[in-house]
């Protein structure tokens, strides 16, 4: 064991989810399910990711940190800190294009594009596996 973060170890991120509504093959909402849901109609959403390095981590706080004009008190910009913890520490998920059958990379358009649940969930069970608690 070394307290030492290796970049090439990854780790399994999964997430579900399920499809609400559709309307003209659009969808429409989404439902994030709990990790022991299980069914036919049941997404999984499955990333490789790294564990969380000091450097990296305290760059993505900056980023993601503002100090309210009228407090004074340090606010984090939720869309900012979701999007870098995936854009920093997640390697690949096993998303494939429809048309081509390859992966789709993780990329800044990629998670600008991505439903805004699914990047919360993602991030939120990232930092769940990578906090000790």
């Amino acid at each position: 064991m070394s307290i030492f973060v290796n970049p090439e170890e990854t780790f399994p991120i999964v997430v579900k989810l399920k499809i609400k509504n559709e309307v003209d093959g659009v969808i429409t909402s989404i439902k994030i399910c709990k990790p022991e849901e299980e069914g036919d109609d049941i997404i999984s959403l499955i990333c490789d990711a790294k564990g969380r390095d000091f450097e990296t981590m305290s760059q993505i706080l900056e980023e993601a940190t503002i100090i309210n004009a009228v407090t004074g008190n340090p606010m984090v910009r939720t869309y900012i800190l979701c999007k870098l913890i995936i854009l920093s520490f997640f390697k690949s998920w096993n998303l494939k294009d429809s048309e081509t059958g390859n992966l789709i990379p993780i990329n800044n358009d990629n998670i600008g594009k991505t439903r805004h649940e699914i990047v919360r969930a993602l991030a939120q069970e990232w930092l769940k596996l990578t906090s000790g608690k």
